[in-house]
C-alpha cells in the first residue's frame, strides 16, 4: 500500500494525467479533433441527463419504499442498476476510445501502482458515473426517509460500487486476453453464434408449452416466484438490499453476514482481475505469432500428409474447415434446425413442411460455396498462379472438398 502512494508512483499518476491532457489539447489543432470534442460534449450531456434521471427516479422509489417499510423489495432497484452497470459498457464500446492501459508497463511502475491507476481510469467509464449516480439517488431517498440507517446504507451501497467497478474491469481484462489471439476470438465467436441458433430454438418451446402455462395454478406461479427470490437474496444485489432491510429490521449479525457476502463477491472478482493483470505485469504478451509446436505435433499433422498438389489442396481444405469457426457453425447449425424443423405431429405446417423446409435450409450455404469455391483464398489465391501446375488440378479438389466437407 505504501508503494502505491510513495513519491514515485504520485509522480507517474501526476505525469499520466498531464499526458491525457496534453493529447486533448493536441488534438484540438485539427479540425477532426474540434468535432471530437463537440460530439463527446454532446455525449457526455446526454448521458448525464439520462444519469439524472434515472437517479432521480431511484431515488423517489427508495424513498416510497422506506417510508412504507418494504425494504424487502430494495433489491428492485438495485439490480436495474447491476445490468446498467455492466451493459452499457458493451453498448457504447464502439463510441468511445479504447486506451491500452498495458503501454504504462514500459516504465518503471510497480504493480500496486499498475493496478490502482487502472481501476482509477474505470472510474471515468460512461457506466462508472451512470451507476454512480443512481446508486446516489438510492442512497439519498433510502437516508432522507430513514436517516439513522445512513451507516449501513452507505456501507451496502459503496461496497455493491467496489463490487460493480471490480467486475467491469475484469470482464474487460479478460475479453482483451481472449481477443488477442485468434483461437480464442474463434471460440468465443462459435459461443455467440450458438447463443443466437440457442434464441431461434425459444421459439417451437414457447407454443408448445404455451397450453401447460395457461394451465399453471396460482400456487404453483407463488411457488416460482419464491424460488426466484431465493436465488437473487444469495446474489450481489439481493446481498446489498437484504443488508439494509435486515438492519432496518434490528437483525445486525444477519446485516452484517449479508456485507460479508457482498465483500466475497467484490474480492473473487478483485482476484480474477489481479491474475490477469500479474500476467501481463510479469510480460505476457499475446498475439498472432506461432507459437512453438511440439514434435509429437509435428508428427500428428502429416496424417493428411498426401502425396501430390491435390493431396496439398485438400489438407489445406481440412485446416480451414478445423480452424474456422464460422464454417464449422455452417456445418452444424442446418443439421439442428432440420431437426427442429422436422418435429411435430398431426396436421401442422411443421409436420408436413418441416422436413422439406429443413432440407432447403441446409443446402443454402452450399450454393454460395459451388459458385465462389475459390472466394475464402483472398490474396493468397495468386500462389495457386505462381504454382507449376494445371489450374484444373486446384479447381477439382476445392470444389469437391468445400461441398464433401460441409
Amino acid at each position: 500500500m505504501a508503494v502505491m502512494i510513495s513519491v514515485a508512483a504520485r509522480g507517474q499518476y501526476a505525469a499520466l494525467a498531464e499526458m491525457r491532457w496534453r493529447m486533448l489539447l493536441n488534438s484540438l489543432r485539427t479540425r477532426r479533433g474540434n468535432f471530437e470534442l463537440a460530439a463527446r460534449i454532446l455525449g457526455i450531456g446526454f448521458f448525464s441527463l439520462l444519469g439524472l434521471a434515472m437517479g432521480i427516479g431511484l431515488g423517489f422509489g427508495a424513498f416510497e419504499f422506506a417510508s412504507d417499510g418494504k425494504l424487502q423489495f430494495l433489491p428492485f432497484l438495485i439490480w436495474p442498476v447491476l445490468f446498467l452497470w455492466q451493459l452499457t459498457p458493451v453498448m457504447v464500446a464502439s463510441f468511445q476510445e479504447h486506451v491500452d492501459l498495458s503501454v504504462l508497463l514500459r516504465f518503471p511502475v510497480s504493480f500496486g501502482s499498475y493496478l490502482l491507476q487502472y481501476l482509477v481510469y474505470g472510474l471515468f467509464d460512461i457506466s462508472s458515473i451512470l451507476g454512480g449516480i443512481c446508486l446516489a439517488g438510492i442512497w439519498t431517498g433510502l437516508v432522507c426517509a430513514q436517516p439513522h440507517l445512513v451507516a449501513w446504507v452507505t456501507l451496502a451501497l459503496v461496497a455493491f460500487a467496489a463490487f460493480n467497478l471490480l467486475l467491469t474491469r475484469m470482464i474487460f481484462a479478460w475479453l482483451d486476453r481472449w481477443l488477442a489471439q485468434r483461437r480464442t476470438r474463434e471460440i468465443l465467436g462459435m459461443v455467440f453464434l450458438f447463443l443466437i441458433l440457442g434464441a431461434q430454438l425459444l421459439n417451437p418451446v414457447y407454443y408448445q408449452h404455451s397450453g401447460h402455462r395457461s394451465r399453471m395454478t396460482r400456487s404453483a406461479t407463488v411457488h416460482a416466484l419464491h424460488t426466484a427470490d431465493r436465488v437473487q437474496s444469495v446474489l450481489p444485489p439481493g446481498l446489498a438490499g437484504g443488508a439494509i432491510h435486515e438492519a432496518a429490521g434490528g437483525y445486525e449479525i444477519k446485516a452484517l453476514a449479508s456485507l460479508g457476502g457482498l465483500a466475497l463477491y467484490a474480492l473473487a472478482a478483485g482476484a480474477l482481475l489481479g491474475l490477469r493483470l500479474r500476467a501481463e505485469y510479469r510480460g505476457e504478451s499475446l498475439g498472432e505469432a506461432p507459437q512453438r509446436v511440439a514434435k509429437a505435433e509435428v508428427t500428428r499433422g502429416k496424417a493428411f500428409d498426401f502425396a501430390g498438389p491435390i493431396g496439398a489442396v485438400v489438407e489445406k481444405e481440412l485446416r480451414y474447415l478445423a480452424r474456422s469457426g464460422v464454417l464449422l457453425y455452417s456445418l452444424v447449425a442446418p443439421l439442428i434446425m432440420l431437426f427442429v424443423l422436422g418435429r411435430g405431429g398431426g396436421a401442422s405446417f411443421a409436420a408436413r413442411y418441416g422436413l422439406p423446409v429443413g432440407v432447403a435450409y441446409g443446402f443454402l450455404g452450399l450454393t454460395r460455396l459451388v459458385y465462389n469455391s475459390l472466394g475464402g483464398e483472398g490474396p493468397g489465391i495468386q500462389l495457386y498462379f505462381l504454382s507449376p501446375i494445371r489450374f484444373r488440378t486446384i479447381l477439382l479438389p476445392t470444389m469437391t472438398g468445400k461441398v464433401v466437407a460441409r
